[in-house]
């Protein structure tokens, strides 16, 4: 595993959401206003809009056990995976759509980022979709889920 993807497993879960069909590369006109597709997906930061997005983010992972062999430590890398939507039950379902994207169709999925490519071996949910409440300041509903990642470099 190479620093880079290590460091940044969020780019990573952020470019997968967009090749299942899940999200949108974002997009914005000369002005800065948003133009492009439906539920653009962002990482690590989150711009002030489009009011409908997902922000991935690095989580602590968890380290399994080091290899006899080699003495390298194995590694789940963890993502939250953060919905934000004008409409609560739009949100809702847009982010139960997406964990059974992940749940059930991931399995050793090819992703590339920056012209590093690694397989996504699979995605371990480490709990349900937990409502956060309005973000602060606005009428914008925030969901999240967390993940832990096991990935690799090819």
């Amino acid at each position: 595993m190479s620093g880079l993807l290590v460091a940044e497993q969020s780019l990573v879960v952020r470019q997968l959401l967009v090749d299942i069909g899940q999200a949108a590369n974002p997009s914005y006109d000369a002005s800065g206003n948003y133009n492009g597709g439906a539920w653009p997906a962002f990482s690590p930061t989150e711009p002030s809009s489009p009011d409908e997005c997902i922000t991935v983010q690095d989580t602590p992972g968890r380290l399994l056990a080091a290899s006899q062999v080699d003495g390298e430590w194995a590694e789940y890398f963890g993502v939250q995976i953060r919905l934000r939507s004008l409409v609560e039950a739009d949100g809702k379902a847009k982010l139960n759509a997406i964990v059974n994207a992940l749940d059930k169709t991931v399995l050793r999925q090819v992703v590339t980022v920056g012209g590093n490519s690694c397989c996504v071996h699979n995605l371990i949910r480490r709990g349900s979709v937990l409502p956060l409440g309005f973000q602060r300041g606005t009428k914008r509903s925030l969901f999240t889920v967390n993940y832990e990642v096991d990935l690799y470099e090819l």
